[in-house]
C-alpha cells in the first residue's frame, strides 16, 4: 500500500513512519525534510501551504492512504494568531484532501484532529465540564483558536465527504499523545496543576 504521511518528522508522524514502513510504500512529507534516513521511506520536503507543491506530491505518488498529521500544535495564548491556525490547520487540510482525491479518487484520508474540539467549559455556564465524558456525537464548543481550526478542518472534510468527493474519511480526535521516552504532554497535565507524581502501568 502507498501511504503518504504529513508531518512525518513530528512525534506522531515519525512513529507512524517507523511502524508502517515495513511492507508498505511510505512517503514522508515534512517542511523540514528527512531526519529518518535509515528507514525505507520516500521523503518530500514541502510547505503544505503551497498548494502547487501539495498537488505535485499527490500526483507523483497517487497514495492509497493519506495520514494528515501536519499542522500547528496548540501553543500558548497569543503565540499564534487565529488566521494562521485557520490557514495551516484547516485550509491546508481541505486542499490536501482535494489534491489526494484528484490523484486517486479512492484514497482513504485520515485526519488527526484533537479532543480539544469539544471545549473545556459548558457553553454559557462558566462551569468546567469535568468527568461527564465525551462522545463523538457530542456538542463541540472549542475554546481556543487551535481547537476552532481543528473543528473547521473536520467540517471542511465532512462537506467533501457528503458531496461524494472524498469517499473514504477517518477523523480521529486524539487526546494528548505520549510514550515512555517523550512524556511532555503527560507531564504538563500532571505537574502544572501542582500534582507531584504519576504511575505508569505496563507499556504506558
Amino acid at each position: 500500500m502507498s501511504i503518504l504521511i504529513t508531518g512525518a518528522n513530528g512525534f506522531i508522524g515519525r512513529a507512524l513512519c517507523r511502524r508502517l514502513a515495513s511492507g508498505n510504500k511510505v512517503i514522508g512529507v515534512d517542511i523540514a525534510g528527512s531526519t529518518e534516513g535509515a528507514l525505507n521511506i520516500a521523503w518530500e520536503q514541502a510547505d503544505l501551504t503551497d498548494g502547487d507543491s501539495v498537488a505535485e506530491i499527490c500526483e507523483k505518488y497517487s497514495p492509497d492512504v493519506v495520514i494528515h498529521c501536519a499542522g500547528i500544535a496548540h501553543q500558548k495564548i497569543g503565540a499564534v494568531d487565529s488566521a494562521t491556525y485557520m490557514r495551516v490547520n484547516s485550509e491546508v487540510t481541505e486542499n490536501l484532501a482535494k489534491a489526494a482525491v484528484e490523484s486517486n479518487p479512492g484514497v482513504c484520508f485520515v485526519f488527526l484532529s484533537s479532543v480539544s474540539v469539544y471545549g473545556e467549559e459548558k457553553q454559557g455556564s462558566g462551569i468546567r465540564d469535568q468527568g461527564s465524558g465525551k462522545t463523538e456525537d457530542g456538542e463541540c464548543w472549542p475554546s481556543s483558536d487551535y481547537a476552532v481550526s481543528k473543528l473547521d478542518a473536520e467540517r471542511r472534510l465532512r462537506v467533501l465527504y457528503d458531496e461524494g468527493i472524498l469517499r473514504n474519511l477517518v477523523i480521529l480526535r486524539l487526546a494528548p499523545v505520549y510514550d515512555r521516552d517523550w512524556s511532555l504532554n503527560l507531564d504538563r497535565r500532571v505537574f502544572v496543576p501542582g500534582m507531584v507524581a504519576y504511575l505508569r502501568f505496563g507499556s504506558g
